[in-house]
């Protein structure tokens, strides 16, 4: 109805959940720039912040199904 999202929120407070998220990031974006190689922003992405928040909110996105 209306604006109504099916939207899922994952709130992450524990440091250990935060630096396996960190981690997980660090591997692929050093694939990932390989890939974006002529683009020298993306190489600058980092995480560094998901350490120093005390509260991290995730919203996964789902592929909907076909109707």
């Amino acid at each position: 109805m209306g604006f109504s999202q099916p939207w899922e929120l994952v709130i992450i407070r524990d440091p250990s959940i935060k630096a396996k998220i960190k981690a997980c990031f660090e591997i692929e974006n050093e694939k990932a720039k390989k890939i974006f190689k002529d683009r020298p922003l993306y190489r600058r992405l980092t995480l560094e912040v998901i350490m120093k928040t005390p509260v991290n909110i995730v919203i996964p996105w789902k592929m909907r199904s076909p109707p």
